[in-house]
């Protein structure tokens, strides 16, 4: 029997009106919903998936990432966990996955990623039984493109780019291999693998290495033990 904690909590590229608020923490609010709520809830729980991986064989943390991790493309960046909120870019949009509202949303879903594969690193390097995994959906048709278009970070319900879609029950097929594949890779990365990895069958995929990299990871749980005030009771890698 596998015992899952599953990470898929996300707003997208929200103007900066709601940036400015924040969050109650200070924090921005993409940040703190999409990554730092979870790396809490995984510390939080991780003393009972120890117990049940030791019971059952085996345990897995699954986090859900996005292709936006990558568009635009840049490292993590330290001001983005800290409690920066409303001071991290405007609330020009440009095309998606383009302007200062999709760069925040860029840091979370790279944070989604890189998370799951530092964890691994400590994970292995204590010799857990407990698996850490990330899935993304593609472009996947639900409701968060039509809260994202109404807010103005792209255009109503998507626009064309919907038309590349998958149905939101074909999105959640990455999530389901890393949580019930008996093969399925430690610090594996899973989602769709064809054209611009917008749809089709979750494929074990390789992780760019300008984001699997010691400086990322690093920064990553350093900044994330910061703002949540706690680490997991494991050994550094």
């Amino acid at each position: 029997m596998v015992v899952i904690v599953y990470l898929n909590l996300r707003i997208s590229a929200t103007p900066r009106r709601v940036h400015l608020q924040a969050t109650k923490d200070g924090y921005d609010i993409q940040m703190q919903t999409n990554h730092l709520s979870h790396f809490l809830l995984a510390q939080r729980l991780f003393p009972a998936l120890e117990a049940a991986a030791a019971k059952r064989g085996e345990a897995r943390i699954v986090t859900h990432s996005s292709i936006a991790h990558k568009h635009p493309r840049s490292n993590l960046h330290e001001a983005s966990f800290g409690p920066n909120g409303g001071n991290l870019g405007g609330d020009a949009s440009g095309m998606m996955m383009n302007g200062p509202r999709w760069q925040r949303y860029q840091q979370t879903k790279l944070a989604n990623l890189v998370f799951a594969l530092a964890l691994q690193d400590r994970l292995t390097a204590a010799g857990s039984k407990v698996k850490a995994l990330c899935a993304h959906p593609g472009l996947a048709k639900t409701n968060l493109q039509v809260t994202t278009g109404q807010q103005g970070g792209m255009a109503e319900n998507g626009g064309w780019l919907m038309c590349m879609s998958q149905t939101a029950e074909e999105g959640t097929m990455g999530v389901l291999r890393c949580s019930l594949d008996p093969e399925a890779v430690p610090g594996g990365f899973y989602g769709p693998g064809g054209m611009m990895g917008l749809k089709g069958l979750p494929q074990h995929l390789t992780v760019h290495a300008w984001v699997n990299t010691a400086a990322n990871k690093d920064l990553l749980w350093t900044a994330s033990v910061k703002a949540v005030g706690a680490d997991f009771p494991l050994a550094a890698p």
